[in-house]
């Protein structure tokens, strides 16, 4: 297993509690920030202390009856399976669903992290070269406004477009 990688000197991302169903956010008693959601077959759960740091990964495994619904595809069954199982946990911990502030982290083995830019952004500014001039230009004004509204990507399953205060613009 790869290690985590955390950016201590990072600036906080914030994280609204979205309505979609595949991770959740929210604060426990002892301030610790919490994201949680599905990594099938596992629900995996990150904590964080309240400055934003990284502390610990875990996760906690569906159940049978959760994970063979769930091996026919993302039904709506499954979906409200998974939905039980989360609140459930949620239950347990005592978490308040809010917003969060982290710092940019990334766990390479479960593809769970914080970026500043979107990969199709990265790849032209390492590689210029391989594209039209014109595609280039867009590419860094694009970047420029990107920056300048505080958006960043958060990866969970799928890469989400994130604005400044934690809201999935995009996915």
């Amino acid at each position: 297993m790869s290690l985590p990688t955390t950016d201590h000197d990072s600036p906080l991302y914030s994280l609204a509690n979205p309505q979609y169903r595949y991770f959740s956010t929210g604060v426990l008693a002892d301030n610790r920030q919490v994201i949680l959601g599905l990594q099938f077959p596992d629900i995996v759960l990150l904590f964080f202390d309240s400055l934003g740091n990284l502390l610990e990964t875990t996760t906690r495994c569906l159940s049978v009856t959760t994970r063979t619904i769930g091996e026919a595809g993302l039904t709506a069954a499954f979906q409200d399976a998974y939905k039980l199982e989360l609140e459930q946990i949620q239950h347990q911990l005592g978490l308040r669903p809010s917003t969060i502030r982290v710092k940019r982290f990334f766990l390479p083995d479960l593809e769970i992290g914080i970026e500043d830019l979107p990969a199709n952004y990265l790849a032209v500014l390492k590689s210029p070269h391989e594209y039209e001039e014109e595609e280039v230009n867009y590419i860094k004004a694009d970047i420029e406004r990107w920056k300048s509204k505080g958006c960043f990507v958060f990866h969970w399953g799928t890469d989400y477009w994130m604005d400044k205060d934690g809201n999935v613009i995009a996915s």
